[in-house]
């Protein structure tokens, strides 16, 4: 499958374990952008991407990806879907070690970066972002 153009402009970082960023969170920056978790160091892959989400929060994407770094994921008190994915994954099919985390810098307004984030979302197929997986958008994702 032929990527879409638009996905050209998201620059990935590169590959990071969890357990990495869980013992130096300051290796995460703090401006807004999209993030992305998985199983493996290599591109991210149609149909391999865990989780994908954006934050335009203050503290960026450091204070936003602090909820899914929770060191004790069985007892993290955690309202947010996706974090609660994650933790459920780390628990339950791997471990930190074994589970990657990148992310890519973008300033929009909310509705465009939302609307890139449910086209990522699409495109790559992630399996925990169900509620945004059949939402219209105004980008060509297949």
């Amino acid at each position: 499958m032929a990527a879409p153009d638009w996905l050209q402009h998201i620059q990935w970082s590169k590959p990071h374990r969890l357990s990495e960023l869980m013992a130096d969170m300051s290796k995460i920056p703090d401006y807004q952008g999209f993030y992305a978790f998985n199983e493996d160091p290599g591109p991210l892959q149609v149909g391999r991407v865990l989780y994908i989400g954006e934050t335009g929060q203050a503290g960026g994407l450091r204070s936003r990806l602090r909820t899914y770094l929770h060191a004790d994921p069985e007892n993290a008190s955690i309202k947010h879907s996706g974090a609660i994915w994650i933790h459920n994954h780390r628990l339950y099919e791997t471990s930190n070690d074994q589970i990657y985390l990148r992310w890519s810098g973008w300033e929009s307004d909310k509705r465009t970066r939302m609307d890139i984030e449910t086209g990522l979302m699409q495109y790559y197929q992630a399996w925990y972002n169900k509620r945004q997986m059949k939402k219209d958008i105004d980008l060509e994702t297949i």
